[in-house]
Order: structure tokens, then sequence, then C-alpha cells
């Protein structure tokens, strides 16, 4: 079955968008994708399925669980990724054998998935719906810089200083001279492979 979204082609409907830089710069890396009609829908609710789909590409989760939820089916686009999301620990607080993917995410579900995530505590949040372009808009703010291709980061001589946090969800990357002013996450998606840190500074915390 074709999944209900995939990479936009027309995006008049994020033109002037208050969200519009920050949802073209995720669709330019992959990491948030349009509907089949070529709309994006910016002001529309995000769907659990679709939330969970975005954390598992941001942070590289790979892993799957022998037995998906109750409410699954074998045809439904986002099989794998429900798979996948009850394997990890991101899902530890909900506790329902039905998942309900395709209803409306709320504020205070969105904020259980990403503490977990940043390895915080949650605290209640309203029950609220959030739009597609709210959510994209606070996981920039804290995914921060992304680095999902390996390669040799940061400056030979000077020092490079990132304001917020850096995310790392790829193996074989080195990471040199550089100045983290927030947290580093080192995600699933580094798998068991290598991460190379030389004359990093971290100020806030180092995830794993």
């Amino acid at each position: 079955m074709i999944p209900s979204y995939v990479i936009a082609t027309v995006e008049d409907d994020i033109t002037g968008h208050w969200a519009e830089e920050t949802i073209t710069k995720w669709k330019q890396k992959g990491l948030m994708k349009g509907y089949l009609d070529g709309t994006f829908k910016p002001d529309d609710n995000i769907t659990k399925a679709e939330f969970i789909s975005i954390i598992n590409r941001i942070y590289g989760y790979y892993e799957k669980a022998d037995k998906n939820y109750s409410d699954i089916k074998d045809e439904d686009w986002y099989y794998d990724e429900t798979m996948i999301a009850k394997a990890n620990k991101y899902m530890d607080w909900y506790k329902k054998e039905e998942l309900k993917p395709n209803e409306e995410i709320t504020r205070q579900e969105v904020h259980a998935v990403l503490s977990t995530i940043q390895q915080q505590e949650a605290t209640e949040q309203p029950e609220e719906k959030m739009t597609r372009a709210e959510v994209v808009t606070m996981l920039d703010r804290i995914v921060g810089e992304l680095i999902n291709i390996s390669g040799i980061y940061g400056p030979e001589k000077e020092e490079k200083v990132i304001e917020g946090n850096l995310t790392i969800n790829t193996e074989g990357v080195i990471l040199k001279n550089t100045i983290i002013n927030g947290n580093l996450i080192l995600a699933a998606g580094i798998k068991q492979g290598d991460i190379t840190l030389e004359n990093v500074t971290v100020k806030g915390k180092t995830i794993v």
C-alpha cells in the first residue's frame, strides 16, 4: 500500500506561511514529507503515525518489536514504523495495547516522547492537538543541527560554536574543533558504529 504521504512536488500551501523556512529546510533534508496531492497542509493536526514516522527518521530508530500494537494491520503504511516505535524506549510511557495511529496526537503525548528521548522529566501539558507546522518548529529547536551523513565535520584549526543542540544519527562521523552550547545527542541510527570526537566541548548533556 502506498504511504499516505510522499515527497511533495507542489509547495504553494507553505509559501508565505510563518513556518515556511523551517518546513522547507526539513523537506530538503528528507525529514518531513508532503501529501500525494503535492500539498504539505502545515495547519492540519498531525497524527500519531505521522509523528512516530518523523521521530524514527530523525533519530534513526530501527529495532522492531516482535509484536505490533493490536490495532495495526499488515497493510497499513505505518506498520513498520509502529513496530519500531513499540520496540524503543521513547514509547515506554505508553501502556495501551491500541495505538490509534490515525488519531491526532496531543501536545502532552509529543512532550512525553521528546522528554524520554532527551532524558528529561515529563510534566503535564495541554491535551490540545498540534499542527504539522508546530511539530516541525518544535523538533527543529530540539534536534538542532543534524548530522545524518558519514564524514568529517568541524573546522581544521578554528573552533566552531553551535548555539543549540547537535544530533548525530549515523555512524562514521568525525566531529572536531566544536563547542556545543546545547546538548549532544548520539542517536540510535549510529547503531554499533563509531563516532569520533576531537576537541569537542559539550556545555549541555551528552545523550546516548
